[in-house]
């Protein structure tokens, strides 16, 4: 949806391209600095995977030191920054923001993000107007990347408070927060915008498919899981499915977690800044992803720690240069990256293609639908003719649209593609024709249905073809 199939991006930058970047919310979403980057990368490169990839990677290498940049004027602390950046680089959460061709989004908007960062160190060493309004461009062009970062200007409070120092009495609150009204202006204004094109994408869950108690139970949880994720990234997977009967023992235990931490946190704060600042950079850079406005059926993604993970590896790299002597600091952090560069090269594999991917989702939670879907439709439609296989592609998808009470558009979008993929035209069309005739889908996946209409004609186009 992102590359192959959105025909904006084949001619690469041209003025029809950039008025359609600003103006559309395809993909159920407004970023149109990132449809601006893959536009550049079909002008200079071409279609090919490749070089976009190296794009990506050149991109989260780029922020990796920017982000060290950014500490180290900050803090004047070499050691505890390089640590962060390097936890940042090679950190197992983030292969899906990098390797992903289609989370360009992730990079480049953190790449903007760890600019901003950089501005206002400057800034905040002798105020003025020119400073921050590099502050105000490159955030504005970070939400042009993705709107996930409007939670920004809550950061730099954080780093007014720690260590940067400028906010040393409640008194210098109000001139601190009035000298950022212009960001907070620009995250609402986005906010609004991205609301807007979600729901009228159909991308916002209506609450009677996630009731809000569902919705606060999976927000509670997944910030205990997330935690897990970056602390102990064994068990990485894509899809998270979202659950609508949550254990109430498991949320009561996360969210007893969560308050115990944040007491502690709190408590320990006024001592060690640096505990108060991670952590509630983590909580609140969280916020616009943890699914209270549920987008899409994921519970959670490790494309969501990009930002947030950097809050965790403040903590970690701080207390740690302050328990532990230099050397033995050093062979520590040594040791620690080896252990994640070992699980991300791990990681990596798994991305070899959509296969992969789902056949390893599917080895850790065998239950997991939206996974044995994308695996059939990787069966039915994969552009490498080696992966395709009707026959496989049917068994899963029966098996997925047999598996929920409930009937999906989408899993009735692979199953006719299913069906087309081992000859049977008048199934697939069938299998389509269902999906047209849910009320909820025509309501709710107005992208789901779109593609589906196109199929049918194809699938007609086709029967037609190979009719007696």
């Amino acid at each position: 949806m992102y590359v192959i199939d959105n025909a904006h991006l084949a001619g690469g930058i041209t003025p029809a391209g950039i008025a359609w970047a600003f103006r559309s919310s395809y993909a159920c979403n407004w970023h149109p600095l990132t449809w601006l980057s893959h536009m550049l990368d079909q002008q200079l490169f071409g279609a090919g995977p490749g070089p976009q990839h190296l794009v990506n990677i050149l991109l989260h290498t780029a922020n990796s030191v920017l982000l060290f940049l950014a500490l180290l004027r900050m803090t004047r602390r070499p050691w505890p920054s390089a640590t962060v950046a390097a936890l940042f680089a090679w950190h197992p959460a983030h292969v899906e923001s990098v390797a992903w061709i289609a989370e360009r989004k992730d990079v480049l908007s953190g790449f903007f993000f760890f600019l901003t960062l950089l501005a206002y160190a400057r800034h905040s060493e002798q105020p003025s107007a020119r400073p921050f309004g590099f502050v105000a461009l490159f955030f504005a062009l970070g939400l042009m990347a993705k709107p996930m970062l409007v939670t920004l200007p809550f950061v730099l409070l954080l780093l007014d408070y720690w260590p940067l120092e400028r906010l040393r009495a409640p008194a210098q609150l109000r001139h601190l927060v009035v000298e950022k009204i212009p960001l907070f202006a620009l995250s609402a204004s986005l906010c609004i915008v991205r609301f807007i094109v979600q729901k009228s994408g159909g991308a916002v869950i209506p609450l009677e498919y996630m009731p809000i108690y569902a919705r606060f139970g999976n927000a509670v949880i997944s910030y205990a899981r997330y935690l897990g994720i970056l602390l102990w990234p064994a068990r990485l997977m894509v899809p998270y499915r979202a659950s609508h009967d949550l254990d109430a023992l498991a949320i009561s235990l996360a969210a007893l977690a969560l308050v115990s931490l944040t007491i502690a946190v709190v408590q320990f704060g006024a001592r060690r800044k640096f505990f108060l600042v991670g952590w509630f950079w983590y909580l609140g850079t969280l916020v616009p992803v943890i699914a209270i406005v549920q987008v899409g059926s994921q519970a959670m993604a490790d494309r969501y720690t990009y930002i947030p993970s950097v809050g965790i590896f403040i903590i970690i790299a701080w207390s740690v240069a302050e328990i532990l002597p230099r050397r033995v600091c050093a062979i520590a952090s040594v040791t620690a990256l080896g252990f994640l560069s070992a699980l991300t090269a791990r990681q990596l594999s798994f991305w070899k293609n959509s296969e992969t991917l789902f056949q390893h989702t599917l080895a850790l939670e065998p239950e997991n639908l939206d996974a044995l879907n994308g695996l059939a439709w990787t069966y039915a439609t994969d552009l490498d003719p080696k992966l395709r296989d009707g026959k496989k592609a049917v068994e899963l998808a029966e098996l997925c649209v047999g598996a929920t009470h409930r009937r999906i558009a989408s899993y009735l979008d692979t199953l006719s593609a299913a069906y087309a993929e081992a000859g049977d035209f008048k199934r697939a069309v069938e299998a389509a024709q269902e999906g047209l005739t849910l009320p909820a889908a025509v309501q709710y996946e107005p992208l789901v249905i779109a593609d589906i209409r196109e199929h049918i004609k194809i699938y007609q186009a086709r029967k037609a073809i190979h009719a007696p």
